[in-house]
């Protein structure tokens, strides 16, 4: 819809019915608008230029930097974002998985890590919402991927999400294809595909019966084992037990790690990653599995890089188990600060499991007890790094 006519507005025609305003009212000018707010660029991804702002000062000092870029202005809603996977197959909308955000701290808005989230009343209540979504947009069949914001003190009576953007493709930033499946046991694009090609049936061969291909990401992207197993063959056989290369580095060939705790010297890559999962003649999203998981991007803080850590020297509690990582990050690397997920992501990523009984119990910054545990873990990795600040 339109904005109300206003003379001492500036606008262009953005060609689909909405007005881009380059130019504050009156009012506006005078400080009368809402804050905190969210300024956010209307092209792009990867949060990419989205700031969170907190006066009248802050908003045009932005304005006045962004170089003449079509801008949004949206109220911000308080609580705690969250992430969905999920899937719509002849109308009916499908929860993955519902994943927790750790975000960076203001002005950015940037994803730094994920916590899987299997509560029943925030599922169902996600759940609900997206479907409701996909029906009113007349979404027929398609991968999903949304944002959602769960109210500030709706966890106390029943949860109620707010809705930040919803998109038809599947979620990035190594979720839909590493995370979601190692949590899940659900591969969604390759379920997509064995739907939309009806693969998979009795007559017709599908995906069961090919071969899982494990390709170490490395300086050769060699090839160094095929795995006609499972999700739990793929995650025990990363990489050969013992191994001590430094992190990022291609493992050599050689038979599997224990799958409690693989020797991350490379990342699962390539055809037939998670292609040999069990599962019905057809298609199927229904969860296969729900492991607690974390996933923390390699968030170190600017200067050079003058040590990564080696396999041998990461310590990690009872309990808590590295599942998968990928190290981007060498010696002599000069680090900028994380500003938007093109800055963070190609520094690589953990994958922490919590394989005890999850304590449930919220504290008082929001986390859960397991969640606490597997953020610190975390942090200690990290904190393997050696990062020299520039004068």
């Amino acid at each position: 819809n339109r904005l109300p006519e206003d003379p001492s507005r500036k606008e262009n025609s953005g060609g689909d019915g909405c007005s881009i305003l380059t130019r504050l009212t009156a009012q506006e000018e005078q400080g009368k608008e809402h804050f905190s707010a969210i300024l956010k660029p209307r092209f792009g991804s990867g949060s990419r230029g989205v700031s969170s702002v907190e006066s009248m000062e802050e908003l045009r000092r932005l304005l006045s930097e962004s170089d003449n870029e079509d801008l949004i202005l949206e109220e911000e809603v308080p609580g705690w974002e969250y992430g969905a996977d999920g899937a719509v197959i002849d109308g009916e909308f499908t929860l993955i998985l519902l994943r927790k955000k750790l975000n960076t701290k203001k002005p950015v808005r940037q994803a730094l890590g994920y916590f899987t989230e299997y509560d029943k009343e925030l599922n169902a209540a996600a759940k609900e919402l997206l479907a409701r979504i996909a029906e009113t947009l007349g979404i027929r069949d398609s991968l999903f991927h949304a944002d959602l914001m769960l109210r500030e003190g709706s966890r106390e009576g029943k949860p109620e999400f707010f809705p930040i953007e919803v998109s038809c493709r599947p979620s990035g930033h190594y979720l839909h294809d590493v995370f979601t499946p190692l949590a899940t046991g659900v591969d969604m694009v390759k379920e997509y595909i064995r739907f939309q090609t009806r693969c998979g049936s009795d007559q017709t061969p599908g995906p069961e019966s090919t071969t899982g291909n494990l390709i170490l990401e490395g300086s050769e992207g060699t090839v160094v084992k095929t795995a006609p197993t499972g999700l739990e063959g793929i995650a025990g056989d990363m990489a050969p037990a013992g191994s001590e290369g430094t992190l990022g580095k291609t493992a050599s060939t050689g038979s599997g790690g224990t799958a409690g705790n693989p020797a991350p010297d490379g990342f699962l890559r390539g055809t037939g990653s998670f292609s040999d999962l069990p599962g019905k003649a057809g298609w199927d999203f229904k969860l296969r599995t729900q492991r607690r998981l974390l996933i923390r991007f390699l968030d170190l803080p600017p200067g050079i890089v003058e040590y990564v850590p080696q396999y041998h020297e990461l310590d990690f509690p009872e309990g808590i188990s590295l599942r998968m990582m990928r190290c981007g990050i060498h010696p002599g690397d000069r680090l900028g600060a994380v500003t938007d997920g093109h800055s963070l992501i190609g520094r690589g990523y953990l994958i922490l499991e919590y394989e005890r009984e999850p304590e449930e119990a919220l504290m008082d910054d929001g986390l859960r007890v397991w969640e606490k545990r597997l953020l610190m873990t975390a942090e200690d990795v990290l904190g393997a790094f050696v990062v020299r600040a520039e004068s």
